[in-house]
């Protein structure tokens, strides 16, 4: 989105810049030698010229940056409530229309959708329709209808392609919205069958009553087409097909045209029962498909509880062996130390009998030399 999409109108500036304009045009009239009668009008034109471009230009830059925006649909809107007088003073404020007219054209698909099937949309997006239901349901739709809601679409998926940062995201609201799209595009069709129908329905029905009630003059394969499609089989499908082939072998075809009607067990054994069968179908991959989410999410999580485990137990081993470590570390201090003692008091003991050893040494040569003299007196 562009960094102002509005810009304030600035009427001040407006007026001063036109009265400047006036002024200098109605001095340069009287300079010319025209009256002042004739000067003052010449400075009203002015001022009424430049005050209109004024404006133009400020229309012209709402009308570019809103041709900007990549949803138009929304932008479509704004231009509506423009027209109709909606004062925007500022951003913030045109910020907030357009999120609310967004958020409307949702809820405007929305109640559609709703209206157009009593099954979940995700059911209307992966089978397909009972056209006769849907074009019962869809009756107070219109063409242009269901044309604007396409349209809305498309800007939606512009805007998500644009605004959504999240790849994963991005791609999945892209391929929902395309689904939804296909699904319109198909209803516009058959509303115009529906209508193509009526007008030759109508237009039989004037020539009859111009012939006199004579069996009319229309190709009986239109009157064919018109009855399979009010019976609401579906264009193209298997039990359509099959009868515009019986209706091509026909010799008569008038005859079979008026004779017909439709088969319902052969209807729903051709288009109906495979629609059904494939809706289940759909419905049990999907079952399957959560189921496998589901088991994938419980694996992951016994994983997970797993390696939480095994980490708990390595720290409960490191913590183990660390005390090991420790004790291991506190005994060899200890007999460290007890080393240290037993050997300081191996030294002291060897010294008290060193002492004592010489004292008795010492003694015992003063008894001799005690002895030696008294022999000699």
């Amino acid at each position: 989105m562009v960094d102002t999409l509005i810009e304030d109108f600035d009427e001040e500036e407006c007026i001063n810049f036109a009265l400047s304009l006036q002024d200098k045009a109605y001095n340069q009239a009287l300079q010319s030698g025209l009256s002042s009668e004739e000067a003052q009008k010449i400075g009203q034109n002015k001022y009424n010229e430049v005050c209109k471009r004024y404006c133009l230009e400020f229309i012209k830059k709402i009308e570019e940056k809103l041709a900007s925006l990549s949803n138009q649909t929304v932008a479509n809107l704004l231009r509506m409530l423009i027209a109709l007088g909606l004062d925007i003073e500022d951003e913030e404020e045109l910020e907030y229309w357009i999120n609310r007219l967004t958020q409307e054209s949702l809820n405007r698909v929305a109640l559609y959708f709703n209206e157009r099937d009593n099954i979940s949309l995700y059911r209307q997006l992966i089978s397909k329709p009972d056209t006769s239901k849907v074009l019962f349901n869809l009756q107070n739709y219109s063409l242009k209808e269901i044309e604007a809601l396409s349209s809305i679409i498309k800007s939606l998926s512009l805007l998500n392609d644009k605004n959504t940062k999240n790849e994963v995201n991005r791609l999945q609201r892209k391929e929902i919205l395309k689904k939804i799209e296909k699904i319109l595009e198909k209803d516009i069709q058959l509303k115009i069958q529906q209508q193509r129908s009526n007008r030759q329905t109508r237009g039989r029905g004037r020539g009859q009553g111009r012939s006199g009630g004579g069996g009319g003059g229309g190709d009986p394969k239109d009157a064919l087409i018109s009855k399979m499609t009010s019976e609401g089989i579906e264009s193209g499908g298997r039990y359509w097909n099959e009868v515009m082939s019986d209706y091509e072998r026909s010799t008569n075809k008038n005859e079979f045209v008026k004779n017909w009607q439709i088969d319902n067990d052969r209807h729903n054994e051709l288009d109906i029962k495979p629609i059904n069968d494939k809706q289940r179908e759909d419905e049990r991959a999907l079952a399957e498909n959560e189921e496998h989410q589901r088991q994938e999410q419980e694996k992951q999580l016994r994983q997970q509880q797993e390696q939480e485990e095994i980490r708990q137990q390595e720290q409960l081993e490191i913590r183990k062996k660390q005390e090991e470590q420790a004790k291991q570390d506190e005994k060899e201090k200890q007999d460290r130390e007890r080393d240290k003692i037993q050997e300081k008091r191996g030294i002291k003991d060897n010294s008290q009998t060193r002492a004592r050893s010489d004292y008795k040494a010492n003694q015992g040569r003063q008894s001799m030399r005690q002895m030696s003299s008294r022999g000699g007196r």
